[in-house]
C-alpha cells in the first residue's frame, strides 16, 4: 500500500478516535473475501474462499509480482446466477481453479 493510505489510516484513527481499522475486501456478487487489522496489506483470506490473481485477456494465472484480475470462488455467500442472463452467468462464474 501506498503510503498516502498509510497516512489516510492514521488520520482516521486520531479524528474518530478509533483503536482499531479493519480493512476488508469484497464484491457485491461474493460478499466479503479477506480480511486484515493492518493498513500494510488487505489481510488474509477468508475461510473457504479460494482466490486467484489471473490475465484477464488470456485466463492465465499471473505470477508474483505480474498485475492482474482477482478471481474469488467460495461455497457460501456467493450468488448463483443473473437472473434471466444464462449466457452472463456462464461467463462469469464458469472459471477453473
Amino acid at each position: 500500500m501506498t503510503n498516502t493510505v498509510v497516512d489516510n489510516h492514521q488520520k482516521q484513527s486520531k479524528l474518530f478516535s478509533l483503536q482499531v481499522i479493519i480493512n476488508a475486501y469484497g464484491q457485491t456478487e461474493m460478499g466479503l473475501v479477506c480480511m486484515g487489522l493492518t493498513s500494510k496489506h488487505l489481510g488474509v483470506v477468508m475461510p473457504a474462499c479460494r482466490l486467484k490473481i489471473e490475465d484477464p485477456e488470456t485466463g492465465e494465472r499471473c505470477g508474483p509480482g505480474e498485475v492482474g484480475e482477482i478471481c474469488a470462488k467460495n461455497n457460501f455467500g456467493m450468488m448463483q446466477r443473473y437472473l434471466n442472463r444464462p449466457k452472463d452467468t456462464k461467463y462469469c462464474l464458469n472459471f477453473i481453479f
